[in-house]
C-alpha cells in the first residue's frame, strides 16, 4: 500500500511546485512606451494592468464622421484596459463624455476638466476640426476588471495619456 501512495505523493508535489511556479504574480510582458499612436508614460499603464504573460494593443476605428478611435490593452487575451476617443461638438465636456459613455456616479476632478469614478475616466478638450465637423475631442480610459478602487490611478494616466494624445490630432487653429 505504501508503495502505491509514494508515485502519487511525488506527482501531488511536482503538480504543486508547476501551478506555483506559474501563479501569474507577475508582468512578464514589456509595457509598451506607445499605446496606439500615443506616447504614454510606462509607468503609470503598469499601474493600471494586471499580471500575466503576454500583452496585446488592439486599435480600431469607425469611418464615420465623426470618428471614434478604440484602443484596448489585451492581457493574455483579456480586455484589461480600454480607451476610446470621440470628435464631439464645441463646448463638449469630461461631464459630457461621462453621460454619452452611460457612466453615472462619477466625481469631477481638477475642476471639471476630469470626470472619474472607480474604474475609470473622461475628459474633453478643445480641439477644431472641420473634416470630422468637429470642435472637441473626447477621451474615455476605463480598466475593465479593477482591483480596488483606481480612480486616482485613472486619472493621473488620462491626464498625461490626453496631453499626448492631443498632440498627435490634427487641431485646427
Amino acid at each position: 500500500m505504501m508503495e502505491k501512495a509514494r508515485p502519487l505523493a511525488i506527482f501531488a508535489a511536482v503538480a504543486l511546485l508547476a501551478v506555483g511556479g506559474c501563479s501569474g504574480d507577475e508582468k512578464s510582458y514589456s509595457v509598451p512606451e506607445v499605446l496606439c499612436g500615443v506616447p504614454v508614460r510606462r509607468d503609470m499603464l503598469k499601474d493600471l494592468l494586471p499580471d500575466g504573460a503576454r500583452l496585446k494593443i488592439e486599435e480600431s476605428h469607425t469611418y464615420d464622421v465623426p470618428e471614434y478611435r478604440f484602443c484596448d490593452v489585451v492581457i493574455d487575451g483579456k480586455v484589461e484596459l480600454s480607451s476610446e476617443g470621440v470628435w464631439r461638438k464645441a463646448g463638449f465636456t469630461a461631464e459630457d463624455t461621462a453621460k454619452a459613455a452611460l457612466v453615472f456616479n462619477t466625481e469631477p476632478r481638477q475642476g471639471g476638466k476630469f470626470q472619474v469614478w472607480k474604474s475609470g475616466a473622461t475628459t474633453a478638450f478643445e480641439c477644431r476640426n472641420a473634416r470630422q465637423k468637429a470642435g472637441a475631442f473626447s477621451l474615455e480610459v476605463r480598466v475593465v476588471r479593477p482591483e480596488g478602487n483606481m480612480a486616482d490611478k485613472v486619472e493621473r494616466y488620462l491626464a498625461s495619456y490626453a496631453e499626448e494624445y492631443r498632440k498627435i490630432l490634427p487641431c485646427e487653429s
